[in-house]
């Protein structure tokens, strides 16, 4: 899933979660393939910047695995103060789960 703006929305993109109007209506459901009135209507309709759609937020594999292996970086220097406190491990070891889970 990827979070894509509203004016870069293009046609034959899936809709990765439903859209509500301001009333709770729905608006377009998840897994509509994007057209371009469904297109229009969405950036005339709702106040929203970003939209979600399906597909990964990476152009290739590598560029994904890059972002991983950054991320965890970025991990083990917030974690390295409270290294040896298990319940900080723990946590330091979901985030790090939450991660490499991420297509």
């Amino acid at each position: 899933m990827r979070r894509v703006r509203l004016d870069k929305l293009e046609p034959g993109m899936k809709l990765a979660q439903k859209i509500l109007r301001d009333d709770g209506m729905l608006l377009v459901g998840a897994g509509t393939e994007l057209t371009e009135p469904i297109i229009s209507m969405i950036q005339r309709r709702i106040e929203l910047e970003a939209i979600m759609v399906e597909g990964s937020a990476f152009a290739t594999p590598e560029e994904a695995e890059a972002w991983k292996k950054d991320e965890l970086d970025k991990l083990d220097l917030r974690f390295s103060k409270v290294a040896g406190d298990p319940f900080m491990e723990r946590l330091k070891e979901l985030e790090a789960q939450s991660i490499t889970d991420t297509d």
